[in-house]
């Protein structure tokens, strides 16, 4: 029989007396990431990614993209933002944008609806350069103004501007949901969609209807009259609103006005930004 020494160990196995090397420590310094990236470009440990698959330059300054993001992408919730990073004269610049694609969209891809703004430079520079094929940086989601996870009753979405994205992506969410509440969209000021697009949203449901206000006479504002024509049913429904300050103050004051300031939620389509730089 063996009798195990005093005092003494079992020695430990020869290979765990060196230090373990980590993949990304092979990389250093030029990271894991470029290395994968020379075989796919989507194909990351660290960072997520997304491939441009199709664009569209519509009127107004207004890029329509569709992006493919990678595999490690988690989805996001209708409502919310995602945060694009591109190199800009070999500077990351980031910037979120709201997805106007449904949250259920079957092959999981993105569509983004970007300004060309003058003061945000990644907007501008994708309005100028992207195009299939073009990886961007894709954060993860963020922000509050979503969809319940079991929306029920009635849904009033209102928007301005380019505020219409998140209210759009709620609007299909919804349709894919087969919400059977009413569900009306108002709409202010020029619109960054296809006509064709809206009418197909319109049709998905029987309790669906679109409504674009365009006329110009000042700041748009809500206002009791209005909702009574488009929606009169909007003081028992939950009410989603993106656009400038003075549409959401009107809102704000209505909506107290009539005791159901807890059935507003309101987002504003140019806040703050948390991804990267602030461009």
């Amino acid at each position: 029989m063996f009798v195990r020494p005093a005092g003494r160990g079992i020695p430990a196995p020869w290979w765990t007396r060196f230090e373990p090397i980590r993949l990304r420590q092979l990389a250093t310094p030029t990271g894991v990431d470029q290395f994968f990236e020379l075989a796919h470009p989507l194909i990351t440990v660290r960072d997520a990614c997304a491939e441009i698959t199709s664009v569209s330059r519509r009127a107004y300054t207004v890029l329509s993209a569709e992006l493919r993001p990678g595999r490690d992408w988690g989805g996001f919730r209708a409502g919310q933002r995602v945060g694009l990073t591109v190199d800009i004269n070999g500077v990351p610049k980031s910037r979120c944008f709201s997805p106007v694609s449904s949250q259920h969209r079957a092959d999981g891809r993105i569509e983004l609806l970007i300004q060309a703004d003058r003061g945000v430079p990644v907007a501008r520079y994708l309005y100028r350069h992207a195009a299939p094929g073009t990886v961007v940086g894709l954060a993860a989601p963020e922000g509050e103004f979503t969809l319940p996870a079991a929306p029920a009753g009635d849904i009033l979405l209102v928007s301005e501007g380019v505020g219409i994205a998140p209210v759009l992506s709620m609007m299909r969410t919804l349709a894919d949901e087969c919400h059977r509440g009413r569900v009306a969209l108002m709409h202010h000021g020029s619109v960054p969609v296809q006509a064709e697009e809206l009418a197909q949203l319109a049709a998905a449901g029987p309790g669906f209807q679109i409504h674009v206000e365009t006329a110009c006479g000042g700041a748009p504002r809500l206002d009791v009259q209005h909702l009574d024509v488009v929606a009169p049913w909007f003081r028992e429904a939950s009410t989603f609103l993106c656009g400038s300050p003075e549409l959401a103050r009107s809102a704000r004051t209505l909506y107290r006005r009539h005791g159901i300031g807890d059935r507003l939620r309101i987002e504003d389509p140019g806040g703050p930004v948390s991804v990267g730089s602030e461009c």
